[in-house]
């Protein structure tokens, strides 16, 4: 096995237990604290738009008004013909570039598929992997875990999805979620796993109008819920400082709401991307909240 490998078989050094800081906002139940940090906001287009003129018109909207963000980070994730084109029409940093899914595979006999080196090759930055609409195309938790370590090993940052398909009074859907991290984080190694973004995308959500969308309460939760998940696959001080995304019918009028006090560190747009506008004023209430 390599010596970069991502889910090293090494044993993990010891580590010394860490003091979460007063000035760290809400401590949880779980006993599981975050802390504010840069945010990130990042818009899955899928197949949309139809044309690349609109694309290049939808990219250059989101640019004009990034001049007034200081502290969020805004990734934009166009299907894959188009990323080379909009990769050209800008040299900042405010905005990083990002593919929509890839192969397990280096390179190979595999038509139609696009590897993490290529990605890469053109100066993107970051793959979405394990969106539910791919899960549903027949991907397991076994082909994403195989997918993050091949865009890890390239040096691009994962954004992870992760859901329930439905919510139960019970509670069953936390196993749910707890599988799928698991499954995701089996074997990896502490520096790679800082490397990954969660994005939390409840799958009843998505696609809905933003009143049909997670409670800020029931968001606050879950983000508990996750990083004690963590906490116990890895430690407390990762567990503190992963970056988590939420991701499911996330609008202009509930953006402000999912993002106070939630515990999330910004969101994974869908629809409401496809809007420069829009997704402007998502980006522009992430960054109020980023600079309080």
């Amino acid at each position: 096995m390599p010596k970069n490998n991502v889910y090293s078989s090494q044993k993990k050094k010891k580590t010394k237990s860490v003091e979460v800081k007063k000035k760290q906002t809400k401590p949880s139940v779980s006993g599981v604290e975050t802390k504010k940090k840069d945010m990130l906001v990042a818009a899955n287009w899928k197949m949309n738009p139809g044309e690349i003129a609109l694309a290049k018109k939808l990219f250059l909207g989101v640019k004009e008004g990034m001049r007034k963000i200081k502290k969020t980070e805004v990734v934009v994730c166009p299907p894959f013909v188009y990323l080379d084109t909009l990769l050209d029409l800008y040299t900042g940093k405010k905005i990083g570039f990002g593919a929509q899914t890839c192969f397990s595979e280096k390179e190979g006999s595999y038509t139609g598929e696009v590897s993490a080196g290529m990605i890469q090759s053109l100066g993107a930055r970051y793959v979405i992997l394990g969106h539910s609409e791919r899960r549903a195309m027949g991907e397991t938790d076994k082909d994403v875990r195989e997918r993050v370590q091949r865009v890890l090993e390239v040096g691009l940052t994962p954004i992870v999805c992760i859901g329930e398909h439905e919510r139960d009074n019970d509670g069953k859907y936390l196993e749910v979620i707890k599988d799928q991290l698991q499954e995701l984080f089996y074997g990896m190694s502490r520096d790679w796993m800082k490397n990954v973004i969660i994005a939390y995308e409840p799958i009843w959500a998505i696609g809905k109008s933003s009143n049909e969308s997670v409670t800020p309460h029931a968001l606050h939760e879950t983000a508990i819920y996750i990083r004690k998940v963590l906490a116990g696959l890895f430690d407390k001080k990762s567990a503190i400082s992963q970056t988590i995304l939420y991701g499911g019918s996330v609008e202009p009028n509930n953006a402000s709401e999912l993002i106070d006090g939630t515990q999330v560190n910004g969101f994974l747009v869908g629809h409401a991307s496809l809007e420069s506008q829009d997704f402007l004023q998502i980006v522009e209430e992430v960054e109020k909240y980023a600079q309080r």
